[in-house]
């Protein structure tokens, strides 16, 4: 069992596997305004909560300002990503080990989606055998193909 006090915590992992949590986890991030997460669909389902600030979700090519209070539920396989418009916190509650597939629109205008690994990151999967973990700075890079539709 792990208790919180949520009002105490600032920013980080509140729980998830380390936890003994074997399906979902939750994360309290902190953004500064122009942080973004570029389009990417999930095999499971994730949630997320506007604590501070303001931040634009698009979610199956749907744009949405939201602030504090605000909750958006995203159902498996809908793409979704987001732009901080004003300095924000959130809690994200998602499943474990349910994919990252980051979609990723070519200078030609092709679209591909590509599933990434990041290590520590309970939403990825391992990586198949052959492939490593992803850097952050390479997925950063991908998700950069579509901060524009954010």
């Amino acid at each position: 069992m792990h208790f919180i006090e949520s009002e105490n915590f600032n920013a980080g992992r509140i729980f998830g596997p380390e936890h003994g949590a074997g399906v979902i986890f939750r994360d309290r991030e902190r953004h500064k305004e122009g942080f973004f997460v570029g389009l990417h669909i999930h095999e499971g389902d994730e949630s997320f909560e506007v604590l501070e600030g303001k931040i634009r979700f698009t979610v199956n090519g749907q744009q949405k300002v939201c602030g504090p209070g605000s909750i958006i539920f995203i159902p498996a396989g809908i793409e979704h990503g987001f732009l901080v418009i004003e300095n924000a916190c959130l809690d994200v509650i998602s499943q474990q080990k349910m994919g990252l597939t980051v979609k990723i629109l070519a200078p030609d205008g092709s679209v591909t989606f590509e599933e990434v690994y990041l290590k520590d990151f309970p939403s990825c999967r391992f990586p198949p055998p052959g492939k490593d973990f992803d850097s952050r700075e390479r997925v950063r890079h991908l998700y950069q193909s579509t901060r524009h539709l954010l």
